[in-house]
């Protein structure tokens, strides 16, 4: 049986074209014609309201909402985005500078925000582009580089990724094209000047039939060789003085102008070789550059630039030099530490610390155990799952992909060496990067959104190999491949077509972080509200992670939205003004754990309570089955819903503004002093202690039973001054409960049990 010979090349030559023939049926622009092609789709995509679901709250807090309050000078932060507490006077306070839960980001990412999704969108179409360039600069083939385009187009889980504002999208385009210029260099065939302290290939080069750099043979102009071209005399007797004499003269005309025009070759050679050098100056210390400023965005990417960087230079070692090694450290080098530079000047403009930021994310979600409390502890085989599993389309299509590469990398007799290399050296690369990761207890997709992109490239040499196959056995021509192509290009462009998380259905949720599915009624509700002139707070009836913050309400207004179990107000006074060096006055900006009130969902009676007397609230989001319950509040207008939520607005006349503010007034803080000893121990914790002393006296007045109040309520009153009241409080405590008990420390009532793994005494 005839052996098939699968070789995208001959011998080292890194200008021979590949031997698949895809060359020549593949558009040369077809990255770009991919790149316009993702671009619209994404655009139209996230320009529609029914997509304005949250795949996960950092695409709007720790992106875009930082953006719109950088620009506008309110929103909301995160204490990813706080500056550290100067002067701790609260638990919370106490709480984050204990965890190091501040100052965790750079405001590097937010910065490149003008336009929120779309912005982001243009950014990630361009990655088919960068991998394109990645991928046929590591296996010499367009044919190769234009599968990986193609499946990096219409991956499923990058194409998800690409259309929310997440960092970890974001930089994968800068940081292929930064991996491609260093590769470049790295591939680049070893100049003589490399050995020049190797004495065999020195001597060499002294060798007559030695040639010089382009090829040509040097020049040798001796006496002899110039006399052996001049004509000879007639007569040589016959004026023999003069004929010496005008030899001799047109003989130094001779050798001064082969001196001079060796000379003129020289200079030429050497400002063709100063210009390179300049180029690959530029282009090695921007790389450089830009891989310090995507590390500084997202510190963990260094781990996937020294795993990469690693496997490459070990596989290529016999292509690098010690020269080629100081020149490549020293350009990018250079870049990398001007990169950290600039971020840690920003870091000094917005926190006033320079490099706070990747210190406090790599101190935080590396060397602590906070992360897996907060946000929970996934399986170990978490990634191998989504990645390779997500569904029977993507199983069979990786395991084809699978078995062909093992069937490339052991042909060693018909495989070219150097694509072996290279397909070895990122199977490794995903290994590394894969079992890392797989190690860190909390997992989601997107953290691993670079090794998603080397997949797709490995699946891409694969399924190059086995068009070659295709074409060898079935003698397929030009035309024959190039529909073969065009059906696989349509099936994998319709697979994630088929899958994609649409909106209003089951797919949407293995995909978001948190449960609720109506981010994108709500945040339509909320775009209506944001085009109304006459807006003077906004109560959300749901969870704050799954709107899109003041980025879409774009009214400094009261807003009181649900945070897991509770309601939290945000109103004027109630957060904390911008102190750091970004901006010449301060403005005021929401925190999102600085809240002014807080009310458990359960305490119905106190959330009327607030919305009847606090009449600014005219704007409420709420499911459709509860509007009915808000008409005794005086919500009774419903100019927009979306979905299952509706805008109800509040238009009252003086009068039935006068009843309901009545009405509210008579109504108690609530009826179950557990519930209120609950809210008073948030509000204690946040510094809020006249609230905290309101919620705690009704407590303590419907059931004396419990130590605790008392003790908060003598704290509450001793943090105000007020050390009377405080006595007071102590005296009733000992005097119903005893001196020991008053004075020993009560454990944290918790009435939610998923709060339980957090309760401290």
């Amino acid at each position: 049986m005839k052996k098939l010979k699968l070789k995208h090349h001959t011998g080292n030559d890194r200008n021979v074209k590949c031997e698949c023939g895809l060359e020549s049926i593949l558009p040369e622009l077809l990255p770009w014609y991919l790149f316009v092609i993702v671009l619209c789709i994404r655009i139209h995509y996230v320009l529609q309201p029914k997509n304005w679901w949250l795949l996960h709250p950092d695409e709007i807090f720790q992106s875009v909402e930082v953006a719109f309050s950088e620009v506008y000078g309110n929103g909301f932060r995160t204490y990813e985005y706080s500056p550290p507490t100067i002067n701790v006077t609260t638990p919370v306070e106490e709480q984050e500078m204990n965890q190091g839960m501040y100052s965790l980001r750079s405001f590097l990412y937010p910065q490149f925000f003008a336009v929120g999704r779309i912005c982001q969108s243009v950014v990630t179409s361009f990655t088919p582009v960068a991998v394109f360039r990645f991928c046929r600069t590591l296996f010499r083939c367009r044919g190769t580089a234009s599968i990986a385009a193609i499946l990096t187009s219409f991956s499923l889980h990058i194409s998800v990724l690409g259309t929310h504002t997440l960092v970890n999208s974001f930089i994968s385009p800068f940081l292929f094209l930064s991996l491609d210029i260093i590769l470049q260099y790295l591939l680049k065939p070893l100049d003589i000047t490399d050995f020049a302290n190797d004495k065999k290939l020195k001597n060499n080069s002294l060798s007559p039939h030695n040639h010089t750099e382009n090829g040509s043979a040097p020049i040798q102009c001796t006496m002899r060789d110039i006399n052996s071209n001049l004509k000879t005399p007639k007569n040589p007797l016959n004026g023999a003085a003069h004929q010496e004499q005008k030899h001799s003269t047109e003989d130094g005309k001779i050798i001064k102008e082969a001196k001079a025009k060796k000379s003129k070759l020289k200079k030429n050679h050497l400002a063709t070789r100063h210009f390179t050098l300049d180029i690959n100056v530029i282009l090695l210390s921007l790389s450089g550059f830009v891989c310090a400023i995507i590390c500084y965005m997202r510190p963990d990417t260094i781990i996937f630039l020294i795993v990469i960087g690693v496997s490459f230079l070990f596989t290529y070692r016999d292509n690098v030099s010690i020269k080629k090694v100081v020149y490549l450290t020293s350009t990018v080098g250079f870049g990398f530490a001007t990169g950290l530079t600039v971020g840690g000047l920003l870091d000094w403009y917005t926190y006033g610390v320079m490099f706070i930021s990747p210190a406090q994310w790599l101190k935080l979600n590396v060397a602590s155990h906070v992360p897996a409390v907060l946000y929970g502890v996934n399986s170990p085989y978490q990634y191998i799952l989504d990645i390779f599993a997500s569904c029977k389309s993507e199983l069979c299509f990786n395991i084809f992909c699978l078995a062909a590469l093992l069937i490339m990398m052991t042909q060693t007799e018909y495989i070219d060496s150097g694509d072996q290399k290279s397909s070895s050296s990122l199977l490794i690369n995903l290994s590394f990067m894969l079992i890392i990761y797989s190690v860190i207890a909390h997992k989601e997709i997107r953290f691993v959104h670079n090794v998603l992109i080397i997949v797709e490239i490995l699946a891409a040499y694969a399924i190059h190999g086995a068009l070659q196959f295709i074409k060898s056995l079935f003698k397929f021509t030009k035309d024959n491949i190039r529909i073969v192509v065009m059906v696989f290009s349509l099936t994998v462009g319709l697979n994630t077509y088929m899958n994609f998380p649409a909106y209003r259905e089951e797919t949407i949720l293995p995909w978001k972080t948190v449960t609720p599915s109506d981010s994108s009624d709500i945040n339509q509700c909320l775009f209506f509200i944001s085009e109304q002139n006459n807006v003077t707070g906004v109560f959300v009836d749901n969870s704050i992670y799954t709107i899109a913050g003041f980025t879409i309400l774009k009214h400094d207004v009261p807003l009181l939205t649900l945070i897991h179990h509770e309601y939290h107000e945000y109103r004027s006074g109630g957060y904390i003004p911008r102190t750091d060096l970004s901006y010449k006055t301060p403005h005021n900006l929401y925190v999102i754990n600085r809240y002014s009130d807080i009310i458990d969902v359960t305490n119905i009676h106190y959330l009327s309570k607030r919305l009847l007397e606090s009449q600014e609230y005219n704007y409420v989001v709420v499911p459709n089955k509860r509007g009915p319950s808000f008409s005794q509040l005086g919500f009774n207008k419903a100019p927009f819903s979306a979905g299952r939520y509706s805008v109800l607005q509040r238009l009252l006349t003086p009068i039935e503004s006068t009843k309901l503010l009545i009405a509210g007034k008579s109504m108690p803080l609530g009826k179950n002093s557990t519930i209120m000893e609950y809210e008073a121990s948030w509000l204690y914790t946040a510094g809020l202690y006249t609230k905290a002393i309101e919620r705690l006296e009704n407590a303590i007045e419907l059931n004396n039973s419990r130590v605790r109040p008392f003790q908060l309520l003598a704290s509450s009153y001793a943090n105000k001054a007020d050390l009377t009241n405080a006595k007071a409080t102590e005296d009733k405590c000992i005097l119903g409960h005893g001196r020991t008990a008053c004075l020993k420390p009560q454990p944290r009532i918790v009435i939610h049990d998923d709060y339980k793994q957090y309760s401290v005494n």
